[in-house]
């Protein structure tokens, strides 16, 4: 069973679960999102980079936060790489005894109705590692490639019945759910797929959404 996020009691918090629900407007719209140009492109980078960086340092209380891919589910991924010298050359995440990719994933244009984002919450899972609980799917000629672009494997969880599952009920575009898609360490990372939702209306409107992922660089974590 899925439990809804937004009638959690108490609150999940990223601190405490490694998810949370933040209302967090942006001035970018659903229109420059799905613009293709290559100014179009530059822009929501620019923008949409500098809010998600802000965030996920507010959210993190991590002041070494580098955003390093845009991607909408209307466009093929936008990948690039902002790295400085000292990241390039190993010197930077040598220095950090933790390193994590912060998610920040909302929908645009209408709310997530369809195939709405879930999280796990495995806090009650001591013997936790990715080698008992995660493993790599590999395929060919995936026809999903066109719409989600290119990966070399998906990553996947396997069940575990002290699992608990949340998702978020129409989640609006001025909502933003904020985790972490990897963690060097394992119990801070957090397993997220889109929900089947047989509720669901007949006429609700595609689910279109922007993800924007960091690194961040902990230094006393």
């Amino acid at each position: 069973m899925a439990h809804d996020l937004r009638y959690a009691s108490p609150c999940l918090t990223w601190q405490k679960d490694n998810f949370e629900l933040i209302v967090r407007p942006t001035d970018v719209t659903a229109e420059q999102f799905l613009d293709k140009s290559p100014e179009a492109k530059n822009f929501n980078e620019a923008a949409y980079y500098r809010d998600c960086k802000a965030l996920a340092e507010e959210v993190t209380g991590c002041k070494n936060v580098v955003p390093f891919m845009y991607q909408t589910r209307h466009q093929p991924y936008v990948v690039k790489d902002i790295f400085d010298n000292r990241v390039e050359n190993g010197g930077l995440p040598a220095k950090y005894k933790r390193i994590g990719i912060v998610n920040i994933w909302r929908p645009f244009g209408a709310n997530a109705e369809v195939m709405p984002l879930a999280m796990i919450k495995h806090s009650a899972i001591e013997d936790l590692t990715y080698e008992s609980h995660m493993r790599r799917v590999y395929s060919r000629n995936d026809p999903m490639v066109g719409i989600k672009g290119f990966k070399g494997h998906e990553t996947s969880a396997i069940h575990d019945p002290r699992y608990l599952y949340y998702y978020v009920s129409n989640q609006t575009p001025d909502e933003v759910l904020v985790f972490n898609s990897f963690d060097t360490d394992v119990k801070k990372a957090s397993p997220h797929a889109g929900l089947w939702d047989n509720n669901t209306r007949e006429d609700a409107p595609d689910r279109r959404s922007v993800e924007v992922r960091c690194w961040a660089f902990y230094v006393d974590q």
